[in-house]
């Protein structure tokens, strides 16, 4: 008879466990993904909202197109940092990794604030030469 050391089976609950820690992973990814997704959907449809309040309803071409166009830029470059975010935050197996989706995260958030704030100050060009604004203005 022969004492060849045999390895253990798994067990199903180690398994189950494992599944579902993949799971959860999963899950934290796509919430940072989706979350970078939507601050820059907020991020763009607020950048029109803020033109409508400082030009009033005659917000000129160009300034529809330089928003839709740096809205959308904005909105593409929130979902790529959000996904290196999430990545960093729930993959990164090492401190280096998770500082680097944290660093990822802080730059979406300052970046939505400072697109934000030159929001705000530079509409007064893009309104279309005239004032139609609220009266009083």
């Amino acid at each position: 008879m022969s004492t060849v050391p045999q390895e253990p089976v798994p067990r199903t609950s180690s398994r189950g466990r494992e599944f579902a820690g993949n799971g959860a992973r999963l899950v934290g990814f796509c919430a940072v993904l989706v979350g970078g997704g939507a601050v820059g959907y907020w991020s763009w449809g607020r950048m029109h909202l803020v033109a409508i309040d400082v030009c009033g309803i005659g917000v000129g071409v160009s300034g529809r197109i330089g928003i839709n166009v740096v809205g959308l830029l904005w909105l593409g470059c929130s979902v790529i940092l959000g996904g290196a975010a999430g990545a960093g935050l729930v993959y990164g197996s090492t401190r280096r990794m998770r500082l680097f989706g944290a660093a990822m995260l802080a730059l979406l958030l300052g970046g939505t604030l400072a697109l934000q704030l030159w929001n705000a100050s530079s509409f007064d060009s893009y309104c279309g030469g005239r004032d139609w604004g609220p009266p009083g203005r």
